[in-house]
């Protein structure tokens, strides 16, 4: 599942049900998300209160409801035979949480949890933000990190990716779908690397990513 960034600014939870659905029909034993599904705007620390855009922000009660409600129409979906297991790897965004809490350090304990009993209610494992899960030999993350821990980037960061990556990786962070695959020296030819792009509603595009 690529970055669904729910939000209560987005109440409609139609692709999570539609997710769901696609799940349970096939009797997909695995489901991995990838980051990203709650965009947790109340912790953003780039919109100051004092501003216009602060202002509106949601409350945190609001981003932790919207994403037990978006989790919840997800896993309705599931017959009582189907119990696929669930993992989701942190994203940046979910990440503002801890972050938050490390800067106002009165609310420790308060907002990571609520957000990883969330997903625990939904039977999702959690993974840290920068943190890989692997299945299958392959690994899962939001997005690597350079040994300076700071995201890739550029236009085309899979290419970096690529040339360090011992391993084939599902990713996400971009919002831009991308299958690449490399070939490599040794035992394990080649390696692909899948960008999930984003789950958001169609058409739909946040307003950092331009």
């Amino acid at each position: 599942i690529g970055d669904t960034h729910d939000s209560p600014h987005i109440p409609d939870k139609a692709r999570f049900s539609w997710i769901g659905k696609y799940a349970a029909e096939r009797r997909i034993p695995y489901i991995r998300a990838i980051g990203d599904v709650s965009t947790v705007d109340s912790c953003s620390q780039f919109d100051d209160y004092g501003s216009i855009e602060g202002r509106l922000k949601p409350s945190f009660d609001q981003d932790v409801e919207s994403l037990e409600a978006a989790l919840a129409a997800l896993v309705k979906e599931f017959p009582d035979d189907y119990d696929p297991d669930r993992l989701v790897t942190l994203g940046n965004h979910e990440n503002r949480a801890y972050q938050w809490e490390d800067t106002h350090p009165e609310v420790e304990g308060m907002f990571a949890l609520r957000l990883e009993q969330a997903f625990a209610r939904a039977r999702f494992q959690v993974v840290p933000y920068g943190e890989w899960s692997f299945l299958g030999g392959v690994g899962f993350i939001h997005f690597p990190m350079t040994l300076m821990g700071r995201p890739f980037g550029g236009e085309h960061p899979e290419n970096q990716i690529a040339n360090k990556a011992v391993f084939s990786l599902v990713i996400g962070h971009t919002h831009k779908a991308k299958v690449l695959s490399v070939p490599k020296i040794g035992p394990q030819a080649r390696i692909t690397i899948l960008n999930l792009g984003s789950a958001l509603p169609h058409g739909h595009i946040e307003p950092y990513a331009l």
